[in-house]
């Protein structure tokens, strides 16, 4: 709109002029042209365009910068970045993972074990750790009488004796493991060192220390040579059967 105000504002002045030098160019179809009447006619044109142009030029840059806003306010919101993802949980450790896994019947044999551990540290003296040490054992045996199936723990050592047999030391809790005999003069009579080249051995060697695993076997003897070992930190003499890892 501007634009067409512009054109008469133009026209006008060109009329004007011509209408000074000889009115008839001005106003052809008047019957008696003057300058007077060229001079009020094209000065009123050029006012009133004038007046138009400068109205439609505010609205023009109102328009535009309203424009401008909306496409910047419109911008800035599709610029806006995502919400931040969830963070991926940390992923369990060995002892997590053996422990999530851990089935009813180990988890009972190894809170007995931590209340004796308990009691004995507090008993006022060795007739009553002895007793401790005594109903430990029975209290314990209902959960390992039919063997142990599908228990857990963090594989601590993998290592063979001089005769090439598997140690295997399995470490279910901070207090207690399972494990095999560490020499053939101890194990003779219990067979818990896994032979080399058995079936086992080799399912054993694909194992690698510090990885939880599941096992199952028999519990035979305790490893711990004083009571007070065997309550605080019993190790239990275990003829494996299975030990694989746990996904």
């Amino acid at each position: 709109m501007s634009d067409i105000f512009l054109v008469v504002l133009l026209l006008s002045l060109i009329a004007l002029v011509a209408g000074m030098i000889k009115p008839r160019w001005a106003l052809p179809w008047a019957s008696t042209p003057s300058r007077g009447k060229a001079a009020g006619l094209y000065v009123a044109a050029i006012l009133a365009s004038f007046v138009g142009f400068g109205i439609t030029t505010d609205q023009a840059k109102k328009a535009t910068a309203d424009a401008t806003e909306t496409e910047q306010r419109t911008t800035t919101e599709t610029a806006q970045p995502e919400p931040a993802a969830e963070p991926e949980p940390e992923p369990l450790s060995p002892a997590e993972l053996a422990a999530n896994n851990m089935p009813e019947a180990q988890k009972s044999f190894l809170a007995v074990m931590a209340d004796a551990a308990r009691a004995y540290e507090d008993a006022p003296n060795e007739l009553v750790k002895s007793t401790i040490e005594r109903d430990r054992r029975t209290d314990s045996r209902e959960f390992t009488k039919d063997g142990l199936t599908a228990w857990t723990g963090v594989l601590e050592r993998l290592e063979t004796n001089g005769d090439g047999n598997g140690i295997v030391v399995i470490r279910a809790n901070s207090h207690t493991t399972f494990q095999t005999w560490n020499n053939a003069y101890s194990d003779a009579q219990y067979n818990t060192l896994i032979p080399n080249g058995s079936e086992l051995y080799t399912k054993v060697a694909q194992l690698s220390v510090g990885a939880p695993v599941r096992f199952s076997g028999n519990i035979v003897s305790e490893g711990s040579a004083t009571e007070r070992g065997s309550v605080i930190e019993p190790e239990f003499i275990v003829r494996f059967s299975n030990v694989e890892a746990l996904h």
